[in-house]
């Protein structure tokens, strides 16, 4: 595999982890929701009136609020890697590389070579063949646009 290739392969693998990180992610933001519900939820319910109670909800609160926060930022960052990926690889003119790459990269879940040589109706020797020059293809797209 040739050098551009390479590079190619290596910032599309990221992506594809990518969408497991963000899958992640969003499962985190659901559980921080969760906790802020529970949260208040418990606090409020408190016997003996509200003595403390009001600052342990708005410091669990603010907490939340933070974490949720913080992963948003996250999510937008991979996104913007993904989107660009995405971008570079809607430029290839050969429709057969762009096949491959989408399929194999940007797709959740990950395309297997079988279904991917099925699909685009070509031989494995020749998939391999189109994915080394796609990937080729794709960093000289990729890099330009930085």
């Amino acid at each position: 595999m040739n050098m551009n290739a390479r590079k190619g392969k290596q910032v599309l693998r990221q992506v594809w982890h990518t969408n497991a990180v963000i899958d992640s992610l969003y499962d985190q933001i659901a559980q921080c929701r969760a906790m802020g519900t529970k949260v208040t939820a418990s606090c409020s319910g408190t016997p003996g009136g509200s003595s403390g109670t009001g600052s342990r909800v708005e410091a669990s609160a603010l907490s939340l609020v933070e974490l949720e926060s913080k992963l948003d930022r996250e999510i937008d960052t991979l996104s913007h890697l993904k989107i660009r990926c995405a971008e570079s690889i809607g430029e290839l003119t050969d429709m057969r590389e762009r096949g491959i790459l989408e399929l194999r990269y940007m797709c959740h879940p990950r395309r297997s070579w079988a279904s991917i040589m099925t699909r685009l109706e070509i031989s494995e020797r020749r998939s391999y063949q189109l994915h080394e020059s796609a990937l080729a293809h794709f960093w000289l797209i990729y890099q330009s646009k930085k």
